[in-house]
């Protein structure tokens, strides 16, 4: 059979986009236990609609990554098959939306899965505990962070991103403003073109210009 050159391309892209969904699951799902490259034959998503909030706080939960969307919704994303091992556990995911608030009490992933948080507009982001989050390509007006040792006010987003791992604070992305407190300890990124910084810093903590 003779295949035409613009159907190879096609197909090769196609392959290319496969492999790379599945690679970059992996590196989102921050599965320690798993070695860093699988081969999947099955993906497969459960969609849970919610109702439109503002506030998001967050606990016991190993990692959740949230997005911008049209609308709210929780997604657990998992892979099968291939040469990943058959779960043996499951998912918990305990949440709730309450006066314009989504508490998620506990998200725990299996190692074959991991959560994605669609949000149509977030004001303000409270994580309680050392659960990992990470907020990408945000672009809005301003976005309000606390978490133990961390107060902190965000303004002029655009493809922004907040990422908060084992109780440190990375941030990337156009911000025009950074206001708050950081507490003895604790340790932060910002990046180095921020128009107005004004951060009260704890003597013990540390603040890292990319």
């Amino acid at each position: 059979m003779i295949m035409k050159t613009s159907n190879k391309i096609i197909v090769g892209f196609l392959s290319f986009v496969w492999v790379s969904l599945v690679l970059t699951l992996f590196i989102s799902f921050k599965a320690s236990d798993q070695l860093p490259f699988k081969v999947a034959k099955e993906i497969k998503t459960e969609k849970t609609a919610l109702d439109e909030f503002s506030v998001l706080v967050v606990q016991n939960t190993s990692f959740l990554k949230i997005v911008q969307a049209d609308s709210s919704a929780l997604e657990y994303v998992s892979i099968h098959g291939g040469n990943v091992k058959p779960n043996q556990t499951k998912s918990i995911q305990n949440f709730r939306v309450s006066n314009d608030t989504l508490f998620i009490d506990q998200l725990q992933q299996a190692p074959n899965g991991g959560f994605v948080l669609k949000v149509k507009h977030l004001n303000q982001l409270i994580i309680l505990d050392k659960s990992n989050v990470e907020f990408e390509k945000v672009k809005q007006d301003s976005l309000s962070f606390s978490a133990q040792g961390y107060e902190f006010l965000f303004g002029g987003l655009n493809e922004f991103m907040l990422e908060f791992r084992n109780e440190q604070l990375f941030l990337n992305g156009e911000i025009t403003q950074i206001s708050g407190k950081i507490g003895p300890g604790k340790w932060m990124e910002v990046p180095s073109k921020v128009e107005k910084l004004d951060i009260q810093k704890d003597p013990n903590a540390t603040i890292f210009v990319e």
